[in-house]
Protein backbone atom coordinates (compact mmCIF):
# COMPACT_ATOMS: atom_id res chain seq x y z
CA UNK A 1 0.00 0.00 0.00
CA UNK A 2 2.58 2.58 0.72
CA UNK A 3 4.45 1.92 -3.15
CA UNK A 4 1.13 2.94 -4.14
CA UNK A 5 1.23 6.18 -2.18
CA UNK A 6 4.67 6.47 -2.89
CA UNK A 7 4.00 5.99 -6.70
CA UNK A 8 0.60 8.65 -7.00
CA UNK A 9 2.97 10.84 -5.08
CA UNK A 10 5.64 10.98 -7.51
CA UNK A 11 3.45 11.04 -10.29
CA UNK A 12 2.01 13.88 -8.91
CA UNK A 13 5.49 15.67 -8.48
CA UNK A 14 6.10 15.18 -11.73
CA UNK A 15 2.92 17.17 -12.85
CA UNK A 16 3.31 19.59 -11.20
CA UNK A 17 6.82 20.52 -12.23
CA UNK A 18 6.23 19.94 -16.14
CA UNK A 19 7.80 22.85 -17.69
CA UNK A 20 5.15 26.13 -17.82
CA UNK A 21 5.71 29.72 -18.41
CA UNK A 22 5.34 32.56 -15.40
CA UNK A 23 1.12 32.27 -16.03
CA UNK A 24 1.03 28.98 -15.65
CA UNK A 25 -0.07 28.37 -19.30
CA UNK A 26 2.63 25.92 -21.38
CA UNK A 27 5.72 27.62 -22.18
CA UNK A 28 6.62 28.45 -25.93
CA UNK A 29 8.85 25.48 -27.68
CA UNK A 30 11.16 28.50 -29.34
CA UNK A 31 12.63 31.94 -27.42
CA UNK A 32 15.65 33.96 -27.37
CA UNK A 33 17.97 34.19 -24.40
CA UNK A 34 19.49 36.78 -23.09
CA UNK A 35 22.01 36.77 -25.72
CA UNK A 36 19.97 36.59 -28.50
CA UNK A 37 20.79 33.09 -28.73
CA UNK A 38 17.65 30.98 -30.38
CA UNK A 39 16.48 28.43 -27.49
CA UNK A 40 14.19 25.23 -28.23
CA UNK A 41 12.69 23.92 -25.56
CA UNK A 42 12.30 19.86 -26.04
CA UNK A 43 9.15 19.43 -24.06
CA UNK A 44 7.05 15.96 -24.60
CA UNK A 45 4.19 16.25 -27.02
CA UNK A 46 5.23 19.64 -29.24
CA UNK A 47 6.82 18.13 -31.91
CA UNK A 48 5.27 20.08 -34.53
CA UNK A 49 5.77 23.05 -32.81
CA UNK A 50 9.83 21.70 -32.42
CA UNK A 51 10.44 21.15 -35.91
CA UNK A 52 9.25 24.56 -37.15
CA UNK A 53 11.28 26.28 -34.72
CA UNK A 54 13.94 24.12 -36.22
CA UNK A 55 12.73 25.90 -39.59
CA UNK A 56 13.48 29.26 -38.04
CA UNK A 57 17.03 28.35 -36.67
CA UNK A 58 18.12 26.96 -39.74
CA UNK A 59 16.26 29.54 -41.84
CA UNK A 60 18.61 32.36 -39.30
CA UNK A 61 21.87 30.33 -39.56
CA UNK A 62 22.95 30.91 -43.80
CA UNK A 63 26.39 30.11 -42.96
CA UNK A 64 25.35 26.42 -42.32
CA UNK A 65 24.84 26.71 -46.48
CA UNK A 66 21.80 24.32 -46.17
CA UNK A 67 19.98 24.33 -49.06
CA UNK A 68 16.88 21.99 -50.89
CA UNK A 69 18.39 20.04 -53.96
CA UNK A 70 17.18 17.25 -56.22
CA UNK A 71 14.17 16.99 -53.88
CA UNK A 72 16.22 16.89 -50.43
CA UNK A 73 18.23 18.61 -47.82
CA UNK A 74 21.82 18.80 -48.76
CA UNK A 75 24.71 20.84 -47.26
CA UNK A 76 27.75 22.60 -49.73
CA UNK A 77 31.12 22.68 -48.52
CA UNK A 78 34.16 23.35 -49.69
CA UNK A 79 37.44 20.72 -49.77
CA UNK A 80 40.17 22.14 -47.26
CA UNK A 81 42.79 19.78 -49.12
CA UNK A 82 43.38 18.82 -52.30
CA UNK A 83 42.53 15.16 -52.79
CA UNK A 84 44.58 12.85 -55.56
CA UNK A 85 42.68 9.74 -54.56
CA UNK A 86 40.41 7.62 -57.37
CA UNK A 87 37.95 11.10 -57.72
CA UNK A 88 40.37 13.64 -57.57
CA UNK A 89 39.62 17.67 -56.50
CA UNK A 90 42.11 20.42 -55.85
CA UNK A 91 41.83 22.18 -52.64
CA UNK A 92 39.07 24.55 -52.29
CA UNK A 93 36.58 22.64 -54.97
CA UNK A 94 32.44 22.34 -53.98
CA UNK A 95 30.92 19.74 -52.37
CA UNK A 96 27.51 18.96 -52.57
CA UNK A 97 26.56 16.70 -49.43
CA UNK A 98 22.83 15.29 -48.55
CA UNK A 99 22.14 15.44 -45.14
CA UNK A 100 21.42 12.31 -43.34
CA UNK A 101 19.94 12.48 -39.46
CA UNK A 102 22.90 12.22 -37.79
CA UNK A 103 24.67 15.31 -39.58
CA UNK A 104 21.62 17.02 -39.02
CA UNK A 105 21.54 16.83 -35.27
CA UNK A 106 24.86 18.30 -35.86
CA UNK A 107 23.31 21.44 -37.75
CA UNK A 108 20.63 21.69 -35.07
CA UNK A 109 23.44 22.35 -32.80
CA UNK A 110 25.24 25.12 -34.89
CA UNK A 111 22.13 26.43 -35.66
CA UNK A 112 20.43 26.41 -32.17
CA UNK A 113 20.95 26.25 -28.19
CA UNK A 114 18.67 23.51 -26.97
CA UNK A 115 17.51 21.57 -23.39
CA UNK A 116 15.35 19.44 -21.89
CA UNK A 117 13.15 20.27 -18.92
CA UNK A 118 14.30 18.09 -15.67
CA UNK A 119 11.23 17.12 -13.32
CA UNK A 120 13.78 15.98 -10.61
CA UNK A 121 15.32 19.47 -10.53
CA UNK A 122 12.94 21.46 -12.02
CA UNK A 123 15.20 22.56 -14.12
CA UNK A 124 16.20 23.13 -17.70
CA UNK A 125 19.58 20.25 -18.92
CA UNK A 126 21.14 21.47 -22.44
CA UNK A 127 20.59 18.43 -24.57
CA UNK A 128 21.33 17.56 -28.13
CA UNK A 129 18.84 17.69 -30.99
CA UNK A 130 16.96 14.10 -30.00
CA UNK A 131 17.46 12.05 -33.23
CA UNK A 132 14.39 11.31 -33.61
CA UNK A 133 13.39 15.06 -34.11
CA UNK A 134 16.02 14.94 -36.96
CA UNK A 135 14.43 12.24 -38.50
CA UNK A 136 11.04 14.01 -38.07
CA UNK A 137 12.28 17.19 -39.85
CA UNK A 138 13.65 15.20 -42.84
CA UNK A 139 10.97 13.18 -43.38
CA UNK A 140 8.71 16.21 -43.90
CA UNK A 141 10.10 16.13 -47.32
CA UNK A 142 8.74 19.96 -47.50
CA UNK A 143 11.40 22.92 -46.02
CA UNK A 144 9.60 26.35 -47.30
CA UNK A 145 11.89 28.17 -45.65
CA UNK A 146 15.33 26.90 -47.07
CA UNK A 147 16.29 28.04 -50.13
CA UNK A 148 16.47 26.52 -53.35
CA UNK A 149 19.99 25.50 -54.92
CA UNK A 150 19.38 25.73 -58.78
CA UNK A 151 23.50 24.70 -59.40
CA UNK A 152 26.57 26.06 -59.65
CA UNK A 153 28.67 28.47 -61.45
CA UNK A 154 32.25 29.02 -62.28
CA UNK A 155 32.96 32.43 -63.14
CA UNK A 156 30.66 35.64 -63.22
CA UNK A 157 27.91 35.57 -65.51
CA UNK A 158 24.64 37.79 -66.47
CA UNK A 159 21.83 36.41 -65.45
CA UNK A 160 18.44 36.44 -67.73
CA UNK A 161 17.36 39.03 -66.13
CA UNK A 162 20.35 41.43 -66.99
CA UNK A 163 21.92 41.15 -63.60
CA UNK A 164 25.16 40.44 -62.95
CA UNK A 165 26.29 37.17 -60.61
CA UNK A 166 29.70 37.81 -59.69
CA UNK A 167 29.71 37.50 -55.90
CA UNK A 168 31.68 34.26 -54.63
CA UNK A 169 28.52 32.67 -52.49
CA UNK A 170 24.92 31.78 -52.71
CA UNK A 171 22.80 34.14 -55.21
CA UNK A 172 19.38 33.92 -53.37
CA UNK A 173 17.88 36.26 -56.77
CA UNK A 174 19.38 33.11 -59.21
CA UNK A 175 19.22 30.08 -57.07
CA UNK A 176 23.09 29.88 -58.14
CA UNK A 177 26.49 29.08 -55.75
CA UNK A 178 29.18 31.30 -57.13
CA UNK A 179 31.90 28.44 -57.07
CA UNK A 180 34.70 30.90 -57.16
CA UNK A 181 37.00 33.03 -54.93
CA UNK A 182 37.22 36.76 -55.42
CA UNK A 183 39.29 37.55 -58.88
CA UNK A 184 42.69 39.61 -59.08
CA UNK A 185 41.55 42.30 -61.03
CA UNK A 186 38.10 42.36 -61.64
CA UNK A 187 35.95 45.19 -62.10
CA UNK A 188 32.37 45.18 -62.66
CA UNK A 189 31.03 46.56 -65.82
CA UNK A 190 29.11 49.50 -65.55
CA UNK A 191 25.64 49.90 -65.90
CA UNK A 192 25.08 51.34 -68.97
CA UNK A 193 28.19 50.51 -71.41
CA UNK A 194 28.67 52.89 -74.67
CA UNK A 195 29.22 50.46 -78.44
CA UNK A 196 32.98 51.56 -77.69
CA UNK A 197 33.01 49.59 -74.60
CA UNK A 198 31.25 46.85 -75.90
CA UNK A 199 33.62 46.42 -78.91
CA UNK A 200 36.66 46.76 -76.63
CA UNK A 201 35.43 43.42 -74.78
CA UNK A 202 34.68 42.14 -77.86
CA UNK A 203 38.76 42.33 -78.73
CA UNK A 204 39.71 40.99 -75.34
CA UNK A 205 37.43 37.70 -75.47
CA UNK A 206 38.46 37.27 -78.91
CA UNK A 207 42.19 37.19 -78.06
CA UNK A 208 41.16 34.81 -75.64
CA UNK A 209 39.74 32.25 -77.75
CA UNK A 210 40.73 32.92 -81.45
CA UNK A 211 43.84 30.53 -80.79
CA UNK A 212 41.54 27.52 -80.10
CA UNK A 213 41.47 24.88 -82.56
CA UNK A 214 37.73 24.79 -83.33
CA UNK A 215 37.39 28.36 -83.66
CA UNK A 216 40.70 28.76 -86.59
CA UNK A 217 39.42 31.08 -89.19
CA UNK A 218 36.03 29.74 -89.40
CA UNK A 219 33.44 32.03 -88.11
CA UNK A 220 31.14 29.97 -85.12
CA UNK A 221 28.39 30.77 -83.08
CA UNK A 222 30.70 31.78 -80.05
CA UNK A 223 32.31 34.50 -82.59
CA UNK A 224 28.62 36.11 -83.81
CA UNK A 225 27.51 35.81 -80.10
CA UNK A 226 30.35 38.30 -79.58
CA UNK A 227 30.00 40.66 -81.55
CA UNK A 228 28.48 43.88 -80.70
CA UNK A 229 25.32 44.86 -81.99
CA UNK A 230 25.39 47.71 -84.86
Amino acid sequence: MGEVILSQQMRKKISEAKAKSPGGSPRPVSEFSAEGVRVIHHDNGRIPEILDALEEAFSESPVLNLYRYAGRLARVHHCSEASDGAVKRPAGAVMVHPVEPAHLVELAGRAARHDKHDARSNSDRPCDCPRRVAEAYLARGHWPKQPDLAGFVEAPLIGLDGRMIDAPGYDSASGFYCAFQPIDGYKRPAKTASVDDARAAYGRLWLKISDAPEVGRRVCPSEIALRPSR
